[in-house]
């Protein structure tokens, strides 16, 4: 199954847009599937995300996004995997 998710550079982009750009925030208003495209989300991966995530919608105010983006981005990682390494015992 494709995975509907943003890389972290690209969710950094789209909420710093969101938190600044008037012109960006009007255009993911009306279509977010192309606001998407000018962020560099690729379309086959936009093809991936549910179509009511592609509706048009009202954006929360600016500040919002503007603290989110500030958030995200004094974060080391925004995903951490766990490596678990096999142990044998060799019994004599």
């Amino acid at each position: 199954m494709a995975d509907p998710s943003l890389t972290r550079q690209q969710a950094l982009t789209l909420l710093n847009k969101l938190g600044t750009d008037d012109g960006f925030r009007q255009l993911f208003e009306s279509n977010p599937r192309e606001a998407l495209v000018e962020v560099g989300v690729p379309q086959d991966k936009i093809a991936t995300f549910p179509a009511e995530s592609l509706a048009p919608v009202k954006l929360a105010p600016k500040e919002n996004f503007k603290q989110l983006h500030g958030q995200i981005s004094r974060q080391p990682t925004t995903e951490w995997m766990c490596m678990i390494i096999p142990q044998f015992r060799i019994d004599r």
